[in-house]
């Protein structure tokens, strides 16, 4: 089959045949291996690669004026080695599956308004030098939408396994998105899955919409994690996580250190009948969301669950020392934590013999935290901790 795509050239618009063999495009100046829409209309072939063959593009690559649109061509791997881009607003699409190097991110985004929808994006698992920040996409300001797409077995050594959106200056949104296998090291590692944090003194939104978060590893936050950045910002990035019209579920995620599937020092929200945390671990605290921060780092905020959401089987265990809060662990002083309508069942915190108690198998909250607990089921959860104390099988108040 036989395509036209235009490109420019010496100034001038040219007509390049391209044709489709195997699933991948080829021109007559090489692989195309994405296609650029520019905001009149245009568009250019996009060939450009790097000494390994991977496809690679920065701005000044963008010939045609305002890029609006990059679909990724044919239905064949393409091995991406950095889409480096600033200051743009653009939709990535395509069919074709993208492969990260593991050295580098897919994509270095900064300052833009990026949109991906429907993309699938396979990592090569653990690399001896592993890219510090997003396997998939590592995105510095602006703004950031995902849509209908794929991570799996992406790894970094610092920041977000999948996805890592640092100090963002406007809102998030992951709706209908499929983590699986992912990992931000199990030392210093933050965000499994994702990653986000707001730039000072932005008010900034993380939306988790009928999403899937599964087996992803961090030493903080299995699946996700938002941090405060600086000790200036009074607007930590407030995390809602919803069901949406479908489901949202994390299961099986794990946190070395805190929280099996969350980790978050901003408000959190979560709601509805068809959010699932199941069979989450940590190792110390929060099996499944761990809300934590220093006192006084930041203004107390506020963890809402509500509507139905069902915390099962998720457990923080250590042999090493104590742990807290089999399904979820609200610590700093002055935060509030407010359940409404949700089930917990099955949950367990639990320590070595010997080596400390436990508290709470259901929730845990620290010294000086407010709690509400209305029309919520607790059942079968519990605390045990070898031969020393254990407190509270289902809930656990410290002060």
């Amino acid at each position: 089959m036989k395509t036209k795509i235009r490109k420019f050239g010496a100034g001038l618009m040219a007509a390049a045949v391209a044709f489709t063999l195997a699933g991948v495009a080829f021109a007559e100046d090489g692989w195309v291996w994405g296609v650029a829409e520019f905001s009149d209309g245009t568009k250019q072939s996009l060939t450009t690669t790097n000494a390994a063959g991977e496809a690679v593009l920065t701005d000044d690559d963008l010939a045609g004026g305002t890029p609006v649109a990059i679909e990724f061509q044919g239905t064949e791997a393409i091995p991406v080695g950095g889409i480096v881009l600033s200051g743009k607003a653009i939709t990535f699409s395509g069919s074709a599956p993208l492969q990260a190097d593991g050295t580098n991110s897919a994509f270095r985004l900064t300052d833009g308004d990026w949109t991906f929808k429907g993309l699938t994006f396979k990592g090569v698992g653990e690399t001896k030098k592993a890219v510090y920040d997003g396997g998939a996409i590592d995105c510095e300001g602006g703004k950031l939408t995902l849509e209908g797409c794929t991570f799996t077995n992406l790894v970094t050594r610092f920041t977000g396994g999948a996805v890592s959106a640092r100090e963002l200056t406007g809102d998030m949104l992951v709706t209908n998105c499929t983590f699986v296998g992912n990992k931000s090291h199990p030392i210093n590692g933050y965000g499994g899955a994702l990653y986000a944090s707001a730039a000072t003194d932005a008010d900034v939104r993380l939306d988790v919409v009928d999403c899937r978060f599964a087996e992803n590893m961090a030493e903080n936050g299995g699946a996700i994690c938002t941090l405060v950045i600086s000790s200036d910002d009074e607007d930590p990035v407030t995390l809602a996580i919803t069901d949406g019209p479908g489901k949202t579920t994390f299961e099986k995620n794990a946190a070395i250190y805190e929280g099996g599937a969350v980790f978050a020092e901003g408000p959190v929200w979560i709601e509805g009948s068809n959010t699932l945390f199941k069979a989450n671990w940590a190792g110390f605290g929060a099996g499944a969301v761990c809300l934590t921060g220093v006192q006084g780092f930041f203004t107390p905020v506020t963890m809402t669950v509500t509507n139905g959401v069902v915390f099962a089987d998720n457990e923080t265990s250590t042999n090493v020392t104590w742990t807290a809060g089999g399904a979820i662990a609200v610590m700093p002083e002055g935060c509030k934590l407010e359940v409404y309508r949700a089930v917990f069942t099955n949950n367990c915190a639990k320590s070595g013999p010997e080596k400390g108690p436990s508290f709470g198998g259901a929730v845990y909250t620290g010294d000086g935290v407010t709690n509400r607990f209305w029309k919520t089921a607790f059942v079968d959860n519990e605390a045990s901790a070898g031969n020393l104390w254990c407190y509270g099988g289902a809930i656990s108040v410290a002060g």
